[in-house]
């Protein structure tokens, strides 16, 4: 129960969410998480602000960043002043929107032929 003579947020860090399943894998979080900073930001980030928009520390957020870069997920600006999604992120969005019910269910409705072209 929650007291009424201290206040609590009732919001719980990653870890206390996950501290029960076996099977949840906290490095994939992390990347994730990374990934997930670009969503808003509409402009290169430096790795100050993956980190806080991660919400994790800049050292898990250099060693992350690195992986992502390497694997082609993430790349630097053409500019050199932060960094971008890379163009392996749209292999699997390619393949998700192919394999997507919810694609395969709109492309049996009328007007479904011009939402395919613009896929």
């Amino acid at each position: 129960m929650r007291s009424i003579l201290r206040a609590q947020s009732g919001v719980r860090s990653e870890q206390e969410l996950h501290a029960d399943d076996p099977l949840f894998v906290q490095s994939i979080a992390r990347a994730m998480q990374v990934l997930s900073s670009f969503h808003q930001a509409g402009r290169p980030l430096t790795l100050n602000e993956i980190a806080a928009a991660a919400g994790i520390g800049k050292s898990a957020a250099q060693r992350v960043v690195h992986t992502l870069k390497t694997l082609g997920y993430i790349e630097r600006d053409a500019d050199d002043r932060g960094y971008v999604p890379g163009i392996r992120i749209l292999d699997h969005t390619f393949h998700a929107l192919r394999n997507s019910r919810k694609l395969a269910k709109s492309q049996k409705r009328p007007g479904a032929a011009s939402m395919r072209e613009r896929v």
